[in-house]
Order: C-alpha cells, then sequence, then structure tokens
C-alpha cells in the first residue's frame, strides 16, 4: 500500500512533466544539399551516421553531411488541436534577416531618393544652361546675318569656329540630359516593382 501511495504520489507529480513537455531537445543534421533533418538522437557508426526519428531508424553517409547541432523543438497548439513542432531560435533567425532586409532595402531607398534628388537638382541647373545655350545659338545667329558677305578667311573661321564650339557644348548638354532622364526612369520603374 505505502509503495502504490509513493508511485501515485510521484506519477502525479512527474506524469506532467514527462507527458506535457513542450519542448525537447532534438538533433538537426543538416546536409551538403541543403536539406536539413531533424531527428531525435544520432550515434557515429564508422561512416555513416545512424539517426532515431519516432518513424524509425534511418542511415546518412558522413560524407553528404554538412553540420551537426543540437535544437530545442518546440510543440504548438494549432487552431485545429494538432501539435506542430517548430525550431526555437529559427524565428529569431527569420525576424533577424527580415530586419536586416529590411534595413537593406530602407538604405537602398534612400539612397535611390539621395540621387533622385541629385538628378532632379542636375536638371534644374541644366535648365539654365539650356537657356544660355539658346542665347548663344541667337547671338551666334545675329553676328552671321550681321556679317552678310563674309569676305575675309580670318572672320569664316571665327564664326565656324564658334558654331563648332558651340553645336560640342549643344551635344554634351543633349547626352547628359538624355543620360539623366535614363537613369531616372530606370529608378521609377524599379521603385514600382
Amino acid at each position: 500500500m505505502k509503495s502504490l501511495k509513493i508511485f501515485l504520489l510521484c506519477f502525479v507529480f512527474l506524469a506532467p512533466l514527462i507527458f506535457f513537455s513542450l519542448s525537447s531537445a532534438e538533433i538537426k543534421v543538416l546536409l551538403k544539399n541543403g536539406n536539413s533533418i531533424i531527428a531525435e538522437d544520432c550515434r557515429d557508426a564508422g561512416s555513416k551516421l545512424i539517426c532515431e526519428r519516432m518513424g524509425g531508424t534511418f542511415e546518412i553517409d558522413k560524407k553528404d553531411v554538412l553540420n551537426l547541432r543540437e535544437v530545442t523543438i518546440q510543440l504548438q497548439e494549432t487552431s485545429e488541436g494538432r501539435e506542430q513542432s517548430t525550431e526555437e531560435g529559427s524565428k529569431g533567425n527569420k525576424e533577424e534577416k527580415e530586419k536586416t532586409a529590411a534595413d537593406i532595402k530602407e538604405k537602398e531607398k534612400t539612397e535611390t531618393e539621395k540621387r533622385l534628388d541629385q538628378i532632379n537638382q542636375r536638371k534644374l541647373e541644366l535648365r539654365t544652361e539650356r537657356e544660355k545655350l539658346i542665347k548663344d545659338r541667337e547671338q551666334l545667329q545675329e553676328d552671321i546675318k550681321k556679317e552678310g558677305v563674309i569676305r575675309s578667311n580670318e572672320k569664316l573661321d571665327a564664326l565656324t569656329k564658334r558654331d563648332i564650339e558651340l553645336k560640342n557644348r549643344i551635344d554634351k548638354f543633349n547626352e547628359e540630359a538624355n543620360k539623366l532622364d535614363n537613369e531616372e526612369k530606370k529608378i521609377i520603374e524599379g521603385l514600382k516593382k
């Protein structure tokens, strides 16, 4: 009778610890092919690992194993009442990766916004340059009209030189303006994705 009482007391106090444990130590076997297996226990057997799982025993060649580590598996109650296992710590790693990815995305967004601001600032500067180029072209055309018939090679050479310089400046202006427009379009398209 006394042993029955001791058994019942032990059962009452230890049963919840045994049957209702929310976590247990497991071994995660990381394979070189990228897959992973959770086993209850693994032991060394020469060139192989023999691992045990609830479904039985299986063997893995050691050459296929990248890493072994002990993990804690927590059992969670799902909405359907079944138990589902999740790796403890993986949630933290996932959140950390998501935070890092979010930080990187935010940094890229900030850099993108800075670049857009720089492009817009440069476009404002180009507007004044455009106005100056237009005025220089009009002045050159006026000077050519004033000359009428050019009889001196020196005047012809001087006007030709001014014309070539002006065309070069206009070409550089157009090239830079087109590059800025294309870059701005690419950035805006990238932001839409």
